[in-house]
């Protein structure tokens, strides 16, 4: 029930724009102030132009722990998108926690404001899942450099899973609770 999706999202290039210009308003750079809306114009037209808010991914995927009790979802991306969103699966009940993105190898520290939150919510720096229908959350990528070669860019996302019983207690999904033989498929005890 995990999935993977990537696109182009104006509202978050037209928000990393906003946030440019107040900085540069806030500390007098009045002229660095006036380039930020020519700059958005232009690179909203040269994208429109080009095709590439077209551009969307997806990709289906499963989660299990590697040997380090860490998930990994790995993609091959358009460099030029600003939006990653993880779907979870329908009604999860668990916590995301250590988040880490990669791109091309380089590890990268997208800033608190660039996540976003549906039908989750944020607790101690971590995302949680209560249940909810359709949970996803999104991070603007926009604002990371994402610099290298060649229009695709290999992201690597990565984080640990704590399983949520109804009782409020939490079981990290480790490597060794996932090869364990004395569970099934559907993660109960044979």
């Amino acid at each position: 029930g995990w999935e993977l999706r990537w696109q182009w999202e104006a509202r978050h290039v037209i928000t990393s724009y906003v946030r440019n210009l107040k900085q540069h308003l806030a500390n007098g750079e009045w002229s660095d102030a006036w380039k930020v809306p020519q700059e958005m114009w232009r690179n909203v037209l040269e994208w429109k132009n080009s095709g590439l808010l077209k551009e969307i991914g997806y990709s289906a995927l499963s989660v299990f722990p590697n040997q380090d009790d860490r998930i990994h979802i790995s993609a091959d991306m358009p460099r030029n998108i600003s939006t990653v969103r993880i779907d979870l699966p329908p009604h999860a009940n668990l916590r995301i926690s250590e988040f880490d993105l990669a791109i091309d190898g380089v590890s990268k520290n997208p800033s608190p404001d660039a996540f976003e939150y549906i039908n989750l919510f944020e607790a101690q720096g971590s995302i949680q899942a209560d249940g909810d229908e359709d949970p996803f959350f999104l991070v603007n990528i926009l604002n990371v450099d994402k610099t290298g070669v060649g229009p695709l860019m290999k992201v690597d996302i990565s984080f640990r899973i704590a399983l949520i019983d109804i009782l409020g207690n939490e079981r990290l999904l480790s490597y060794a609770l996932a090869t364990d033989p004395r569970f099934n498929g559907d993660g109960s005890a044979q």
